[in-house]
Order: C-alpha cells, then sequence, then structure tokens
C-alpha cells in the first residue's frame, strides 16, 4: 500500500511538472510575439510586412517603422491581450467606476 501511495505521488509530481512546463512553453511562445512587434523608428524585419507598411506610408529606410496613433494602440493592446491568454488571465479586465469616469 505504501508502495502504492508513493508510486500516485510521484505520477501526481510528473503530470504537475508537464502541466508547468506546457504553460512556460505557452508564456515563452507568448512573449517572442510580443518581442517580435517593431517599434516606432525600428527597422521591420518581414520584407512583406515591411513592403505592405511601406504602402501605406508608415515606413522608410531612413526613420524605419513610423506607426499611425491608431496602429500603436492596436499593436499594444494586442500585446496586452497576448500577455493575459497567456497567463490565463481575462482579456478585457473591468475599470472601477471612477477609473472610466477620469479615463
Amino acid at each position: 500500500m505504501q508502495n502504492k501511495a508513493m508510486l500516485e505521488g510521484i505520477l501526481a509530481f510528473m503530470e504537475l511538472t508537464k502541466t508547468l512546463l506546457d504553460k512556460l512553453e505557452q508564456r515563452e511562445e507568448a512573449l517572442k510575439r510580443i518581442a517580435a512587434i517593431s517599434l516606432w523608428g525600428e527597422p521591420v524585419a518581414n520584407p512583406d510586412a515591411r513592403e505592405e507598411l511601406r504602402a501605406q506610408g508608415q515606413y522608410n529606410d531612413e526613420e524605419g517603422y513610423q506607426p499611425s496613433a491608431d496602429d500603436e494602440s492596436t499593436l499594444l493592446r494586442d500585446a496586452v491581450e497576448e500577455a493575459r491568454k497567456a497567463l490565463g488571465l481575462p482579456l478585457s479586465v473591468d475599470m472601477p467606476e471612477s477609473e472610466a469616469a477620469n479615463g
């Protein structure tokens, strides 16, 4: 009986370890996607994305990426949502009434 309980404990520990490793991998992938977002003035590595941005007037070789305010806001929202998803948090957070009135 004692060996069975010990084996069950080891199996439970192994399952918990696998779950934690899976979550760690998900978070690492989310961080990589967030880190790949180009900031204002940075070059864009992906040639197709660079040409698309160039056609939209948001990229040139001298000044790099120059997103519009709307695009910057969208990038920030996407990064926050990506982080929340990786952390298992709700994608939207209800703001307290006092903050909503000021914001």
